[in-house]
């Protein structure tokens, strides 16, 4: 039997849970804002994609705490580093954007969307589209896919719209949120780290 302690905590609303995936603190700040006038929200950490563990380490800490702080449902699931690595095998000198994105965000959205069929939650989605580094027609595709696969609905979105990504940073910024440099995998952050200030 599933102990208490592990059960999503679901609010006294009438409105629907959704399961929202999420990278890290600053890209779900501002979202899950939003997204909380319409859903019940549990919050849901699994990016195997995340190097080096204390990079790892960091952005799971600081978006458990702001969850914690703002009231949410927080979940991790512990990464498949190695089932990532054989996925994006291939894939090391793809650009950002480019296929082993893609087979990024199959990875962890089909997590996803397993623990929503687990814990019997209809909706899913993801707060990735907030970055300008993703293709937002990519994940929504992915998702889509995903949730027709398993019976759930996924919430489409492009959250960089409307300057979704500078709120998202903005309100990082004032409350004083680690922000990472790099988008998460062993490869970005080599990119990001050679490129001219």
């Amino acid at each position: 039997m599933e102990k208490e302690e592990n059960r999503p905590v679901v609010g006294v609303t009438d409105r629907p849970r959704l399961l929202l995936h999420i990278c890290c603190a600053p890209c779900s700040a501002y979202m899950t804002k939003k997204l909380e006038m319409e859903y019940d929200l549990i919050l849901y950490f699994y990016n195997p994609n995340i190097h080096p563990a204390e990079e790892y380490i960091k952005r799971k800490e600081e978006a458990e705490t702001w969850a914690r702080r703002e009231g949410l449902c927080f979940m991790e699931e512990e990464p498949d580093v190695g089932e990532w690595f054989q996925k994006t095998s291939g894939l090391e000198g793809e650009p950002e954007r480019g296929a082993r994105c893609q087979v990024c965000f199959q990875a962890r959205l089909s997590r996803a969307a397993a623990k929503a069929v687990e814990l019997g939650i209809p909706y899913f989605g993801t707060v990735l589209s907030v970055s300008p580094h993703k293709d937002a027609a990519v994940i929504n595709r992915v998702g889509v896919r995903l949730g027709e696969d398993a019976g759930l609905d996924f919430i489409e979105a492009d959250f960089k719209k409307k300057d979704g990504f500078k709120l998202s940073m903005a309100k990082a910024k004032q409350t004083g949120m680690y922000r990472q440099d790099y988008c998460g995998c062993v490869h970005s952050m080599k990119r990001a780290r050679k490129a001219p200030a």
